[in-house]
């Protein structure tokens, strides 16, 4: 997947390889699709403990949850990206070294690039 350069993107800010989490499905019966918080901060912080720095994709409504494995974490080296463009989104997830998702339609982009 190659997407043109785009000078108004926002910057994901990774110092250095990153990878993308994607914690919340959307959709009927959402729920039963969801980790538990506790569990994506194992994952988060085995991700930072080899090196890489963690984004954290979503929809807007999913940008307080975000926030809360943000605090669980508590590494300036993990970034919210909640709300993002989906074109912004396919562009982190086409840089990413690894990427971790629930169910969604963003664990297929990811598949697909």
């Amino acid at each position: 997947l190659t997407l043109p350069a785009d000078p108004g993107a926002p910057r994901f800010d990774a110092d250095g390889p990153y990878a993308v989490l994607h914690l919340f499905p959307g959709g009927l019966r959402s729920h039963l699709k969801q980790w538990p918080l506790a569990r994506w901060a194992e994952v988060a912080r085995g991700l930072l403990d080899r090196g890489l720095c963690v984004l954290l994709s979503g929809a807007p409504a999913d940008a307080a949850g975000n926030e809360e494995l943000l605090r669980a974490v508590g590494s300036p080296r993990v970034r919210n990206l909640a709300g993002c463009t989906l074109t912004d989104t396919a562009r982190a997830l086409a840089g990413a070294r690894v990427v971790v998702s629930v169910n969604t339609g963003v664990m297929h982009m990811a598949a697909a690039g």
